[in-house]
């Protein structure tokens, strides 16, 4: 499903079911989702398990989709504002989304998970992205 899409279907106020799991539960046959959406939490994990998250997603669905911050942001007041929020947070929380910041982790996950990225939006003045993921191997099945 295009990006545009999803949109669409969220715009219309249509609820998804959904399902929360973290990537140390097994849960669910492989597979058995169409679509993964994980919003704002890849950059508060270490880099290993960002790993394991995706890993588990990438077991669940056919197709994942994150929204996160967008590395590098596009400078300016939203993206001072997401520092800013983002040091409030102190600790490991602030020290992970540095680091996420510094390797741009989506693309480098993508990579190293085997996953194709299909299509990347930015969104609220360059702080933030939408970054639709799928295997290597399914990434011709489906349109751009």
């Amino acid at each position: 499903m295009p990006l545009k899409q999803l949109h669409g279907l969220l715009n219309q106020r249509t609820f998804l079911p959904h399902f929360y799991r973290s990537a140390d539960r097994r849960a669910s046959k492989a597979c058995c989702f169409d679509v993964a959406v994980p919003t704002l939490v890849m950059h508060q994990f270490e880099p290993e398990t960002a790993v394991k998250e995706l890993e588990e997603m990438r077991r669940l669905a056919k197709r994942i989709i994150i929204a996160d911050y967008n590395c590098p942001m596009t400078q300016g007041p939203a993206a001072w504002l997401a520092w800013g929020i983002e040091r409030a947070a102190r600790s490991d929380h602030y020290r992970n989304f540095r680091k996420y910041m510094a390797r741009g982790r989506l693309s480098r996950l993508a990579e190293e998970e085997g996953l194709a990225i299909v299509s990347r939006e930015k969104r609220g003045e360059g702080v933030f992205t939408l970054t639709q993921m799928l295997l290597r191997e399914d990434f011709h099945r489906f349109p751009q």
